[in-house]
């Protein structure tokens, strides 16, 4: 038998449903030589500082006590609340009929950690392979298992996420009980690695704000008739075009005498509007939250995760915790032909054709995940809020492969009395 680990029940329900492990057991799914389980996200998580010491830090906190870093080693427990599922985790591991282990949590630093924790914990012997894959579709699964990594070549992101695990934990706990005790005033100060910088970003900008003085400012503009069309210009001086007192502006309208301007100079230049890149999950939340007012960043997310997981039979969009915009030049098979699919009846399908180029197709700019994009799966019943942001994703992805739009731009100089209008 093989034991797959999945990182959540959804994906190893899709999972076991392809491979045919139809035996559905309490955590688990078994059949046709599979054994698919799942972590509930972290089963596994490091000490609390009173783990420690209970004595010395489950009362109030001391400034005497810190910084505070565990003498031995950093420590771990299983989280009490999924205790259930770890050990039925750990159970499987130990089974004699499991050959070997495959490892199917997010191909993430993350996702590894999460793994990496349980078999620590698990004090798993048996080998453990690693399936590399970014959505859970039949092909997908398919080209996985039949590509498999040995465990040995993930050390390097296990390690990443360890160490951040570990960077969190000691910057959180110490800066935080410190800066309480010195600045709370009795309220708690959270200071992490993520909380901390986000924090100051909206700071500064509140600041801009509150200090920001207005300023009155004014533009002359001048309306022409010719012979093929009327238009507007305004009135510019050495590229500016702006003035800070209106005797300044009167001065210029009274040197005005002539009611009839000469063109000068006319420029017709054509340009080019390429799509907007593909999304990433920031990307993402950002378009939709600007346009409904409906949905906040963590419902995008939500919902995105919704549409990763699917029907069961497979996932609608492609991995969504990205922060890439770009693909995977590997992908370029399967992305001609899920374009195929989803082109199909569209009153510009005939616009919309497959070409690998630097603008979709990038493998030095993809980190972990490639970006959002559809999947050949189409879904046939969505909710609302589903539809809305599968249609923001499946157009994003299609824009990408048509034509840019093209533009005619004029310039036109009018000289009226010896004063330019653009």
């Amino acid at each position: 038998m093989k034991l797959i680990l999945a990182e959540k029940p959804s994906v190893a329900k899709t999972i076991a449903s392809f491979l045919g492990a139809k035996t559905r057991h309490d955590g688990y799914f078994e059949g046709n030589g599979y054994i698919v389980t799942y972590a509930v996200g972290h089963l596994v998580g490091l000490y609390d500082m009173k783990d420690y010491d209970k004595d010395k830090y489950s009362g109030s906190w001391k400034l005497s006590n810190f910084p505070f870093i565990p003498q031995d080693k950093f420590k771990f427990k299983v989280d009490s609340s999924k205790k259930k599922q770890f050990d039925i985790v750990k159970k499987l591991l130990h089974r004699d009929d499991i050959e070997y282990v495959i490892n199917a949590t997010d191909n993430d630093r993350e996702g590894e950690l999460i793994s990496f924790l349980i078999f620590l914990l698990a004090k798993n012997k048996k080998p453990v392979k690693r399936i590399l894959v970014n959505e859970w579709t039949p092909e997908d699964i398919t080209r996985g298992i039949n590509n498999l990594k040995d465990d040995i070549d993930m050390r390097n992101l296990q390690a990443a996420g360890y160490t951040r695990l570990i960077t969190d934990w000691l910057i959180g706990i110490n800066f935080t009980s410190v800066a309480t005790l010195k600045y709370g005033n009795g309220k708690l100060l959270n200071i992490g690695r993520v909380i901390l910088p986000t924090v100051k970003l909206v700071y500064d900008r509140d600041m801009e704000i509150l200090n920001f003085v207005p300023k009155t400012y004014y533009e002359i503009e001048g309306n022409f008739k010719s012979k093929n069309g009327e238009y507007k210009g305004k009135y510019i001086k050495e590229k500016e075009s702006k003035f800070d007192n209106i005797e300044e502006v009167n001065k210029v309208i009274n040197s005005i005498n002539s009611n009839e301007g000469k063109i000068i100079d006319k420029k017709v230049t054509n340009s080019k509007e390429y799509a907007p890149k593909l999304f990433s999950l920031t990307s993402l939340q950002g378009y939709i939250t600007s346009k409904y007012s409906n949905f906040t960043s963590d419902k995008v997310l939500n919902v995105c995760q919704s549409l990763y997981e699917g029907s069961g039979k497979g996932g609608y969009i492609t991995y969504p915790r990205t922060d890439s915009i770009y693909l995977e030049e590997s992908l370029a098979s399967k992305v001609s032909q899920t374009l195929d699919k989803l082109k199909v009846g569209l009153e510009y399908e005939n616009k919309i054709k497959f070409t690998k180029t630097k603008r979709v197709f990038d493998s030095s700019k993809v980190d972990s995940h490639s970006a959002i994009i559809p999947t050949y799966i189409i879904p046939t019943k969505l909710t609302p809020d589903e539809q809305i942001v599968y249609n923001a994703i499946k157009d994003r992805f299609i824009s990408n492969f048509m034509p840019p739009a093209e533009y005619e731009n004029t310039e036109i100089k009018t000289d009226v009395d010896s004063n330019i209008f653009l």
